[in-house]
């Protein structure tokens, strides 16, 4: 979605750099990659040699580097740092989004003055408004030919609030020292006075929030209502009167204002998971929240007729769906924001059987609006399932036989490392003759044995990688099992 923000030539510097990233070793055939993104060697080498300055440019060399080895093109890349970082930088350097800051602060913009500062033409300068307010429109947002913002106030919030936490995780480019200096003393009073414990990225959400909210108050006719926030919180709790006096000691805000202001806020702290949902919420049965999440636990149970065995309570588990319910269902516009090159296939080949039980409920839930959500609630199902209830819960184990000519003593070694296997679902059995997989040092003692991986000792980082490779197919049904 962000990337609608960058010209043509950042697009494809970027993509060409999360190419790279995904293959194996960083690294891919130089006529392979331009024959994926569709272009000539001269553009292949433009694009490496404007890669190169970018990085040099951006203090980003520290972290990137890109070079020739034959005839393949290599992605050196730290493990500081990866292909989001050259996106914001990409895009808090481009024109469209420096031109939306402009329009979001309420600058007085003239459109010749904004393309002579920048060294564009005026025809460069229309086709880029054009753009942008084709951009926004998918957001039910509109450009106005003075440059206002036009549109659902909610609307509006959450497009910036995204937008500004994925470029600008510090708020230091976006809003007036003033302002910048006295929310952070507000956020840290906050999180001192309630006691809650609050990671970096969740502080920099409510910052920009709190940073969003002072400004659309100030700078616009906005009264804080007329947008959607689910209310479900206990005015007795102590969370809610601090939010509460925290905004109020601000000054701007109306009474109405603030308990609206006070419930989004909440809303952020719930799903950023930095509250006691049991002291805080105070959800009816007869809510669309529970709703959403006894149907979803219904069909879990129909699908999987093994009795459920949770790794934490009942209580913990309903409130994690129900949180997730609420993000999508209070915060509906973060839907739009869904990352749209999420890697599936781990979760696909590790956790196979939630992977698809999530995907089919999801294509075919009847909930209301349900189809405005689907990606999000899915991921989000997906990870409460993978937290809650282990796959030994609900699958065949894949069994092994470890066997070492170094003795005992390494053979339990090598157990004791392939627990961090243990989501795949592993037990160990020492008769060779009743597992689905022999692993050994020894390839003549297992010679009539197809069903076996042959190790050297110690074994190096790739067995480990082909080990847990070579288990999902098999969990998967891609390669026979001798006991099936």
């Amino acid at each position: 979605m962000i990337d609608n923000l960058l010209d043509k030539s950042a697009k494809r510097k970027l993509d060409f750099v999360r190419i790279l990233e995904i293959a194996s070793d960083f690294s891919v055939a130089k006529i392979e990659l331009q024959e994926m993104m569709g272009i000539s060697e001269f553009i292949c080498n433009q694009i490496i040699e404007e890669l190169l300055l970018d990085f040099e440019e951006y203090n980003l060399s520290d972290y990137f580097n890109l070079m020739i080895s034959g005839s393949d093109i290599v992605l050196f890349e730290s493990h500081q740092a990866n292909s989001e970082l050259l996106l914001e930088m990409l895009v808090k350097n481009s024109l469209k989004f420096n031109l939306l800051l402009d329009i979001y602060m309420n600058d007085e913009l003239n459109m010749n003055e904004f393309a002579e500062d920048n060294f564009i033409s005026l025809s460069t300068m229309y086709k880029m408004v054009k753009e942008l307010k084709q951009f926004m429109s998918e957001f039910d947002i509109e450009i106005t030919k003075k440059f206002d913002l036009i549109g659902p106030e909610e609307n509006i919030r959450y497009f910036f609030y995204h937008l500004f936490n994925r470029v600008d995780h510090n708020a230091d480019i976006m809003y007036p020292k003033t302002i910048h200096l006295g929310v952070g003393e507000i956020v840290d009073r906050l999180v001192f006075d309630t006691g809650l414990s609050c990671k970096k990225v969740s502080r920099n959400k409510l910052f920009h929030y709190i940073d969003m909210s002072i400004h659309r108050h100030k700078s616009t006719d906005y009264s804080g209502i007329g947008y959607r926030a689910i209310d479900i919180y206990s005015r007795d709790s102590i969370i809610w009167q601090s939010v509460y006096m925290s905004l109020e000691n601000i000054g701007i805000f109306s009474e109405e204002a603030l308990e609206h202001e006070t419930t989004v806020i909440m809303g952020i702290l719930l799903t950023e998971h930095m509250l006691d949902v049991s002291d805080c919420i105070d959800v009816p049965n007869d809510s669309v929240l529970h709703t959403y999440v006894g149907d979803f636990i219904n069909e879990f149970k129909k699908g999987f007729q093994n009795e459920i065995v949770l790794k934490r309570t009942e209580e913990e588990f309903v409130n994690d769906l129900i949180i997730s319910a609420y993000g999508i269902l209070a915060f509906a516009p973060n839907n739009m924001w869904m990352p749209n090159n999420l890697e599936v296939t781990y979760f696909e080949e590790t956790y196979n059987e939630y992977f698809h039980f999530c995907r089919e409920y999801i294509m075919n839930c009847e909930l209301p609006n349900i189809d405005d959500y689907q990606q999000h609630l899915f991921y989000n199902y997906l990870l409460v399932l993978i937290k809650y209830i282990s796959l030994s819960n609900i699958s065949k184990a894949v069994t092994v036989c470890v066997d070492f000519g170094l003795g005992l003593n390494y053979v339990e070694f090598i157990k004791e490392n392939m627990m961090f296997l243990n989501s795949i679902n592993i037990e160990f059995n020492d008769d060779y003759r009743e597992v689905d997989l022999v692993l050994t040092d020894s390839p003549s003692t297992y010679e009539d044995i197809d069903n076996k991986i042959v190790w050297l000792a110690p074994p190096r980082a790739t067995d480990w990688t082909n080990l847990a490779n070579y288990i999902v197919k098999i969990r998967n049904g891609e390669i026979k099992s001798p006991m099936s």
